[in-house]
């Protein structure tokens, strides 16, 4: 069995075309002339260079001195942030094939994923417990601003912009997050939004004043430095905005007459200093550190790259709580798989690791709108909470098909079987029209699938044959369970074939969290050898239907057995 995989490709768009602000300029600081500045070190920076052939993450002391590698893959990694009592490094790294993020400790040992997708995430940053950062996951190529819990559980979209929403940070209470917002025009705006997505609010941007970009909060949480082109298209400064309410228009900290740019500022723990990056004109990406009143400008660090730096001090101002404890997942049965008849032998037990492993293979469906097969994290899941599938249907999805087909081709046809699994629905959950929506189904050699079918309706598990002879509706006949949105269920389902090609004494039986749901021994199995394939392809409904909302399935661990 072989299958062709597809993932999508993050696209990145940069546009640095700006127009010049037409009124309110802001003040501008004194003109900035390279002189010697308080280089007495506090904390360290970390910074992204090609010095050793490719793009990895250093720090170094914040007078320069002290130069470290932390990271040594042939993979691009980038846009480094500290967490904030310097005890993480939170980092994107393209070493598993598309960006994804990744933690470790501040020596480089310990590297740890903290996202699986496939779509890009990107720009992590880190307070408290939680991880704010970008991704393109839901209308690729364009991205929003997401949250997860500190281990990358609980992922959670709190923008939907149809646009680029990138370069999250936190304020310093951990309550808000700055980020800016580039529709993909000449205007890009500064944008802080509550933790939870809430009472959005553009504080720099809009109405011809440029590229904005690349926001980060003070420690004290009063200002906001950011790099703009609002004085001069294409060509960056510094410039600090107010989160004090006064109404003091932004503060241009950086001058230079030389067409440059100016960019990704960063803090110092105590607020008295600013690094950034130039380059641009010809020239080299270079770190310098000022004054946070744009004096004192010294260059730090040279052979580094155009992406993110982060600084960070001895400790922090206040360390983050410990992660809550994660749910605990349900229990399951006693013996695992309950109903799996006895004298059975395993042919796979499938923690889905990857999408392609162990004789199991992907492919895309409907991808419309970023639904799509990934896979997933899930601390409830009850298996395998690191990896699950993750089925989903974004709002436009169209009904009559699946986002994708998860399938194992056995060795040899199969006549008798045993396919388990755990599933969960999305909560809520839109049913189409049709109130059928599949689950899993098993492929004959000569005919038409088998399904075990979500019924919207009764909120019930059947099965449909659709065979040459048997085309009915097997609904619940011992026991109707009613499936609990946004909570995990087991699956069991067991089929024997007709005894012979004519007789109708095929057998199925299926069960919810261990309750018997259906026992049917009338079926007429097609007549060939036997099934071919096992596949989890939720399609949603049949013909026509088009979602209103995003909703998803989850599948954790796929256990077949035969006699």
């Amino acid at each position: 069995m072989s299958s062709n995989s597809y993932r999508a490709s993050a696209v990145t768009l940069l546009t640095l075309l700006a127009y010049t602000a037409a009124c309110d300029r802001p003040a501008v600081a004194p003109s900035l002339d390279v002189a010697a500045v308080d280089t007495n070190p506090q904390g360290r920076i970390a910074f992204v260079s090609t010095r050793d052939g490719n793009e990895e993450i250093y720090v170094m002391n914040a007078d320069g001195s002290g130069v470290t590698r932390l990271t040594d893959n042939p993979a691009v990694d980038r846009n480094p942030a500290w967490w904030p009592d310097s005890s993480r490094i939170l980092f994107e790294s393209s070493r598993d094939g598309i960006g994804e993020l990744y933690g470790m400790n501040p020596d480089g040992s310990g590297v740890a994923r903290l996202t699986i997708d496939s779509s890009r995430a990107t720009l992590p940053a880190g307070c408290g417990n939680r991880i704010a950062f970008a991704s393109d996951r839901r209308l690729p190529p364009f991205t929003e601003i997401y949250v997860m819990n500190a281990d990358g559980t609980g992922v959670t979209r709190l923008t939907t912009n149809n646009s680029f929403s990138e370069y999250p940070g936190w304020s310093p209470s951990c309550d808000r997050i700055v980020y800016n917002y580039d529709p993909g025009s000449s205007d890009a705006s500064i944008v802080i939004i509550n933790a939870d997505g809430s009472h959005s609010n553009n504080v720099a941007g809009g109405g011809g004043s440029g590229q904005n970009r690349h926001p980060v909060w003070s420690p004290d949480g009063t200002r906001i430095a950011f790099a703009s082109d609002r004085d001069r298209q294409g060509s960056f400064e510094i410039y600090v905005l107010y989160t004090d309410g006064s109404g003091r228009p932004p503060t241009r900290l950086t001058v230079n007459s030389a067409f440059h740019i100016y960019d990704f500022p960063a803090w110092s723990l105590d607020g008295t200093k600013i690094a950034f990056e130039s380059y641009g004109g010809g020239i080299a990406p270079r770190i310098y550190v000022m004054n946070a009143d744009g004096s004192g400008v010294t260059q730090i660090a040279d052979s580094v790259s155009a992406t993110r730096i982060a600084w960070v001090g001895a400790g922090s101002l206040a360390p983050p709580p410990p992660p809550p404890p994660p749910p605990p997942p349900p229990p399951p049965p006693p013996s695992g798989w309950p109903d799996e008849p006895a004298g059975f032998a395993v042919m796979i037990d499938e923690p889905f690791n990857a999408l392609d492993e162990n004789g199991w293979w992907s492919v895309q469906g409907q991808t419309t709108n970023g639904s799509g097969l990934a896979l997933a994290r899930d601390s409830g899941a009850p298996h395998s909470p690191s990896s699950v599938l993750q089925f989903t249907y974004a709002a436009g999805f169209q009904g009559g098909s699946p986002p994708g087909v998860e399938y194992y081709g056995p060795p040899a046809p199969v006549r008798e079987t045993y396919f388990a699994f755990w599933w969960k629905p999305s909560n809520p959950w839109q049913n189409h029209p049709s109130n059928m929506n599949t689950i899993a189904d098993l492929f004959p050699a000569t005919s038409g699938p088998l399904y075990i079918v979500f019924e919207g309706s009764t909120q019930t598990l059947n099965v449909m044959p659709e065979f040459e002879n048997d085309t009915r509706n097997l609904t619940p006949n011992v026991t109707a369970t009613p499936v609990t949105l946004g909570a995990w269920h087991l699956v069991e389902w067991y089929v024997k074939y007709s005894s012979t090609a004519t007789s109708r004494d095929g057998l199925t039986r299926w069960w919810v969290d261990g309750v018997l749901q259906g026992d049917y021994r009338d079926l007429q199995m097609p007549d060939d050898a036997g099934f071919t394939e096992y596949d989890l392809a939720p399609s949603w409904g049949g013909v026509d239907g088009t979602k209103t909302e995003t909703d998803f399935f989850w599948f954790d661990h796929v256990r077949i057995s035969t006699r």
